[in-house]
């Protein structure tokens, strides 16, 4: 229900009148095979769906991913990340504003609803090679799964490094580091990092191999590991 709503609330921005001014839109949709380590080790399937529109001043933009696989009917392998950000480009700033729907049951988390403001800098930005940094305040409202009630609100801070650089004219590295330090208890922060490698066959297909990690200095219970890890290959459609 909640993707639903994320879709939906993408697809009235995306489809906002735009006042005569240059515009873009584009997305893909990417299909592939996991395996994951950590709190789950599994093989699942992946997927992933981006939608942007981009104006002369504006960019609006959908990530939506799924990790997902079950054995004999049981879930083994649940992860689904949702986010929506509008931004407001000036020259090398972007100042935007995210909302953000998070869930990672076997990281004890039922939900995580995520809403706040940000700034972001261009460090580089060439045809081939961009280099950005970002800072952004959010404020959490969180579900765990270990009791129904157990709900909890608090601010997250967040530092985050993105960069892609083009090796040839098809093949392609982009790069994603996040810090972010929590309010939630004293010294809990978590280290997220990405890499993605895109081979293009076509102007529409490409071939996707990916590697993300993620840590939490403080998981919310002592069985949960501080480590995941999920290594990624698959296909993606632009149009």
């Amino acid at each position: 229900m909640i993707i639903r709503f994320y879709l939906l609330v993408a697809l009235i921005l995306l489809s906002c009148p735009s006042n005569g001014s240059a515009q873009n839109y584009e997305g893909s949709v990417s299909l592939g095979f996991a395996q994951n380590t950590g709190n789950t080790n599994t093989s699942s399937l992946n997927g992933k769906l981006q939608l942007a529109r981009e104006m002369e001043k504006y960019r609006i933009f959908l990530n939506a991913a799924n990790n997902t696989s079950s054995t004999d009917g049981t879930t083994t392998q649940e992860e689904t990340d949702v986010n929506l950000r509008g931004e407001l480009r000036m020259r090398r700033f972007f100042p935007f504003w995210d909302v953000r729907y998070y869930r990672d049951p076997f990281r004890k988390f039922a939900s995580r609803i995520t809403t706040g403001p940000g700034l972001g800098y261009y460090f580089i930005k060439t045809e081939t090679v961009y280099l950005t940094g970002s800072y952004y305040v959010h404020y959490n409202t969180e579900t765990l799964t270990e009791r129904s009630d157990r709900k909890t609100e608090y601010f997250m801070q967040d530092v985050e490094i993105r960069n892609r650089f083009y090796f040839t004219d098809t093949l392609k590295l982009k790069q994603k580091a996040i810090y972010q330090i929590s309010t939630r208890t004293g010294g809990d922060y978590y280290v997220d990092y990405t890499a993605t490698l895109e081979n293009s066959i076509t102007k529409t297909l490409f071939i996707e191999i990916a590697y993300s990690t993620k840590y939490q200095n403080e998981p919310v219970s002592a069985d949960v590991r501080r480590v995941d890890t999920t290594f990624t290959t698959g296909i993606k459609f632009k149009f």
